[in-house]
């Protein structure tokens, strides 16, 4: 496996393990211990299929917006790609969207270069 592809496989389990946290935070915590209801109703193929859904629409959320920060930084010109299809591209760590934009490149496979400069001096 290439190392692009160990760390896409990464970043998806990353974020499906905060996303599965935040499930658990925000309905599971509160059914069980607010509304008292009984543990039957988590072992429910219905609960199940639910808790997998809201996961995958969480994953399908942050990476719609890791996109779009992504083409943001582009068009801001923090993000510059090499070559016409390339899957390489720099990355100003001064970014104010770097965080999302360097996870849309992880679950893209493109690589990153990343160069130093002030976010300060692009506005």
């Amino acid at each position: 496996m290439s190392d692009e592809t160990v760390k896409m496989v990464r970043a998806y389990l990353k974020t499906i393990s905060i996303a599965a946290i935040a499930v658990q935070a925000l309905f599971v915590f509160p059914i069980a211990f607010i509304f008292r209801t009984p543990d039957a109703l988590f072992h429910t193929g219905i609960f199940r299929f639910v808790a997998a859904m809201l996961l995958l629409l969480i994953v399908a959320l942050v990476r719609c917006a890791a996109y779009a920060a992504f083409r943001s930084a582009i068009y801001c010109g923090y993000i510059r790609p090499l070559g016409d299809k390339s899957r390489i591209a720099t990355i100003c760590t001064g970014c104010p969207r770097y965080g999302l934009a360097m996870l849309h490149m992880r679950f893209s496979r493109r690589k990153a270069v990343l160069i130093c400069c002030d976010a300060r001096a692009r506005e």
